[in-house]
């Protein structure tokens, strides 16, 4: 079956001042405009005569320099119009992504950090619905002889999840790249695993490793590699430690030159407390899968893996800063209620309608010039119809009038 066309539908109405319509994408139509790219969209102007209910003059909005939001629901009605709320409230500062770049409060911070779980045995146990990101810290063991290949999963609840490659396959799926740990990999977004939708509270989250040792030729296949030692956080063996928020460092060094436990979780460190400096969604699994953990030889960073907790995938979105973190979006400032000047449905369902007795309307056309990436019209006073459709019944201007522009991108 196709996948219906994304929409875009800009609507303008009562424009009192200033007019900037955007879109972020790639349009279809493109056409000349002086030495910059455009792109033209045509739309459809519907003209009110004054006194319409819809435009009301004791009923003018008048609120140049403000932004109202939730006046409109976020889905179109049956007839693919926009739906009036009832609900607007004056943004008195916008919200914003983590470019800067201004974005409707309802998207700001959809996902955020979830802190809410508990540790039984291995087992991490969100209390609250969520989604969680998976980084892999690192891997790092070996014989005297080769690097020994690692492989891991995650189960969540009953589903399993093998973003890092098979974990049966030694060559495709191994993560161990020996790994000092002294920060973050510049290819970390290839570490980084968010899960698909979300799940119900109280459903675990497991993590496996696996390690193989060369049983004949040159290791280039699977079948030249025997599985060694595969652990589970479920089966809580010993052979895997969980660490969270202020827990101490384990004071274990790396064999054979390695770097240690703490050189791998360094960055998640209190230098003074020497205890762990973990947000209170996240967890590190540590596992050992060289030997018994009782060997005095165990370094448990043979797989080191943290898991970020959120209550939904726009928590992991966005852009990182120099060390490699989620850049935020800034929520907006909400103040005092205001609904524009509408004051009932049937109103907004004018503007989006063509009706010979609400209404007359004709297709206009604007140019989206590029600048920066962006195609964008603007203009200080956007009235295209000042003698056209009912004209200016005698006023400066005709403002009586909404337009409608449905785009593909």
């Amino acid at each position: 079956m196709n996948k219906p066309t994304p929409k875009l539908r800009l609507a303008a109405s009562r424009l009192c001042g200033a007019t900037a319509l955007v879109l972020l994408g790639a349009p279809a139509l493109l056409a000349s405009s002086g030495e910059s790219e455009a792109i033209r969209v045509a739309g459809v102007i519907r003209d009110f005569l004054p006194g319409h209910p819809a435009f009301r003059s004791d009923r003018q909005f008048d609120h140049r320099d403000l932004h109202i939001a939730s006046l409109m629901g976020p889905m179109l009605n049956e007839n693919g119009n926009p739906v009036f709320t009832g609900e607007g409230t004056i943004v008195e500062s916008p919200a914003t992504d983590a470019f800067g770049r201004a974005i409707p409060p309802l998207l700001a911070k959809r996902g955020s950090p979830l802190g809410s779980f508990e540790i039984v045995g291995g087992r991490l146990i969100p209390k609250e619905q969520f989604t969680a990101r998976v980084t892999l810290i690192g891997a790092a063991i070996q014989t005297s002889s080769y690097h020994v290949p690692v492989t891991t999963r995650i189960r969540v609840g009953d589903q399993v999840f093998e973003p890092f490659g098979a974990f049966e396959s030694p060559v495709g799926g191994n993560v161990n790249d020996n790994q000092s740990a002294t920060g973050r990999r510049n290819d970390i977004e290839s570490r980084e695993f968010v899960l698909p939708g979300l799940f119900p509270p109280d459903t675990s989250i497991t993590v496996d490793g696996s390690s193989w040792l060369l049983d004949s030729g040159s290791g280039a296949s699977d079948n030249h590699w025997g599985a060694y030692m595969s652990e589970s956080s479920l089966d809580n063996s010993g052979q895997v430690s969980v660490l969270r928020d202020g827990d101490p460092v384990p004071n274990i060094s790396g064999a054979f030159s390695q770097g240690s436990v703490g050189d791998y979780v360094s960055e998640y460190v209190d230098s003074e407390t020497q205890t762990m400096r973990l947000d209170a969604n996240e967890v590190i699994w540590l596992f050992e899968l060289g030997t018994s953990a009782s060997n005095t030889s165990a370094d448990f960073q043979d797989l080191v893996v943290l898991v970020s907790l959120a209550t939904g995938r726009s928590a992991f979105d966005g852009p990182r800063d120099r060390c490699g973190d989620y850049l935020s979006d800034v929520e907006a400032t909400m103040g005092a209620s205001d609904l524009g000047g509408v004051e009932a449905a049937s109103d907004v369902e004018n503007w989006f309608t063509t009706n010979p007795t609400e209404n007359v309307s004709a297709i206009h056309a604007i140019d989206l010039v590029e600048s920066d990436g962006l195609y964008q019209f603007s203009t200080p006073d956007f009235t295209p119809i000042e003698n056209g459709l009912f004209g200016k019944q005698g006023a400066n201007h005709n403002r009586s009038f909404t337009y409608e522009i449905h785009a593909d991108f």
